[in-house]
């Protein structure tokens, strides 16, 4: 049987940083993703709410040869997140190693 969409989207994020995914990560109550620096969780869904507010500063920022990043909170909750593009992410990780 081949892998779900969401466990290959793991791997290929785990081989973008030189390391493995967490096999069963939900029930061992780790991050999706082996790595000494960062807690990182892979979330694959058919429809994500800040795709689109992600793409368009993404196209704002492109025009003014700037790195996107998109800050999002929730109306009601304490704490911000930051939205990045993965490719840049996980190249400035492995830089930050060497």
């Amino acid at each position: 049987m081949g892998d779900k969409t969401w466990k290959a989207m793991e791997r290929r994020c785990a081989k973008d940083l030189n390391t493995q995914r967490v096999v069963c990560s939900g029930v061992r109550g780790e991050g999706d993703i082996i790595h000494d620096d960062y807690y990182i969780e892979c979330k694959y869904r058919k429809t994500l709410g800040v795709k689109t507010w992600f793409y368009k500063a993404k196209e704002e920022a492109e025009k003014q040869g700037k790195i996107p990043i998109l800050i999002v909170k929730e109306h009601g909750q304490h704490g911000e997140l930051a939205v990045v593009d993965w490719n840049w992410l996980a190249e400035n990780i492995m830089e930050a190693k060497k």
